[in-house]
Order: structure tokens, then C-alpha cells, then sequence
């Protein structure tokens, strides 16, 4: 497989021939446009925001805000990192090279648990949104149709989560600041997109992420969802230590 990202069909990035099987750009600019911009606007923006404008009033924008800054922050340490180490499996991959096999074990699983359980939180808030359309159609038989409906969009192209992301994002977080240490040293020619203010912003990042953590786990109203994304963390961690244990060291 060749190691380089794949412009087209035929060559890398550094004008290598591509090997069969390997990464193949799909995916115009337009497409990836249209990708973020539908990741920002969903069903869960309408049914969401209402409810948490309703249970804090004003400080809503500022709720809205401060997420919005932590999420700029965060994918900026990502990017910095994929520029840098373009590899499959994207942050994965890089939380293995930096913090080892189980933090990169543990922040994959993570990634796929918090995406299971989105589309179905997703498909729950649009069946809401088209029941105002439809009323006497069951809540259930319009998720169902359109989680099938999200499911088999996803499979045909390339084209209570809680806390998990919080613990996905913090992981990104401090493997962006070793990478970038060991970049540093060993490769500082490939650090060709960097993270602001480094390492102070990074350093901040990695705090404010902690304390939101903290909240959810002081906060009585979110709790239950700190202790069950623990959880989810402790089955994770459990599953790791079973597979390695019965097969070899190098696991996805």
C-alpha cells in the first residue's frame, strides 16, 4: 500500500504511483463542504438547542459559544496532526502512535459506540421534526425509517454517548501535544500546519476539556451520563485487556 495520501486514482501526493487497494480520493471539496455543513446542521441543532435554551435561558449563547471555541481548538490540534502523519484511521491512528495500543484501542471503540448511538439520537430528533408533518405517523416508525434511510446512505458511498466525546477529544488533545514534541525533535520539516500559540493553547485545551468533564460529573442533571460514559470507558478498557490477552499485540 503506498504511504502517501492519494490525490486521484493513479498517484500520491508526492506524484508516486498508487498502489491497488490503497487510499483513493472519492471526495471533491464540495462533498467535504457539504459533509461539515450537514455534520453542523441536524435534526439534533432544532430539538437540541430548544431544549437547552429553555433550561438556561440567555447563557445558552455562551454555552453554544464556549463549545464552539473547544471544538475550533480541538480540531486544529487534529489537524496539525494529520497534516503532519497522514494516516488510515485518522485521529486512531495517531492517539496509538503517541499514548500507545490501549489508548488507541480504547479511543476507536469510543468513536464507533458515540456514532452508534448518534444516529439513533439523530433519528429520534427528525422523527419528531417530520411528525409536525405527519401526526399520525408513530415517532418509532419515522426513526426507524430514517435511521435505515442514514444507515444505507453510509454503507453505499464513502460519500447515552454523554461524556464519550469528551473523553475522545481529550485523548485527541494530548496526543497532539506529544506528537508534536516528537515532531519537533525527529521531523520538523513535516510540521507544515501548526496548532496557535503552542503549547499554552494546547495546555488550555486539555484543561478546559478537563474541567467540562469535571462539571458533568459534579452537575447532578449530568451525572447519570458522566458514570454510564465511564462505564462505557471500563467495558472498552475490559475488552482490550480480553483481546490481548487471546490474540496478538497488534490490534485494532
Amino acid at each position: 500500500m503506498s504511504t502517501g495520501t492519494v490525490r486521484d486514482d493513479s498517484t500520491t501526493r508526492d506524484g508516486t504511483p498508487a498502489a491497488p487497494g490503497g487510499l483513493q480520493q472519492g471526495l471533491k471539496r464540495r462533498h467535504m463542504q457539504l459533509i461539515a455543513l450537514g455534520g453542523v446542521i441536524g435534526p439534533g441543532l432544532f430539538v437540541g438547542s430548544g431544549v437547552v435554551i429553555r433550561s438556561t435561558g440567555p447563557a445558552a449563547v455562551l454555552s453554544f459559544l464556549a463549545a464552539g471555541v473547544l471544538t475550533v481548538l480541538i480540531m486544529r490540534m487534529l489537524a496539525e496532526m494529520t497534516v503532519a502523519r497522514p494516516a488510515l484511521g485518522s485521529f486512531y491512528a495517531h492517539v496509538r502512535e503517541t499514548l500507545g495500543l490501549r489508548a488507541g484501542f480504547t479511543v476507536g471503540w469510543l468513536y464507533w459506540y458515540f456514532f452508534v448511538i448518534v444516529v439513533a439520537v439523530e433519528a429520534v430528533a427528525g422523527g419528531r421534526i417530520v411528525q409536525l408533518w405527519l401526526p399520525d405517523v408513530p415517532l418509532w416508525a419515522v426513526s426507524l425509517v430514517l435511521m435505515t434511510l442514514l444507515t444505507a446512505t453510509n454503507m453505499v458511498s464513502a460519500r447515552s454517548y454523554g461524556a464519550v466525546a469528551l473523553f475522545v477529544y481529550l485523548a485527541i488533545a494530548v496526543a497532539q501535544v506529544r506528537m508534536r514534541r516528537k515532531l519537533e525533535r525527529t521531523e520538523p520539516e513535516r510540521l507544515t500546519l501548526k496548532m496557535w500559540l503552542f503549547p499554552w493553547l494546547s495546555r488550555l485545551t486539555i484543561a478546559l476539556m478537563a474541567v467540562v468533564i469535571g462539571a458533568m460529573a459534579w452537575l447532578p442533571d449530568s451525572r447519570s451520563q458522566f458514570w454510564l460514559s465511564l462505564l462505557t470507558v471500563a467495558v472498552v478498557l475490559a475488552g482490550y485487556e480480553l483481546r490481548r490477552r487471546k490474540g496478538p499485540a497488534d490490534m485494532v
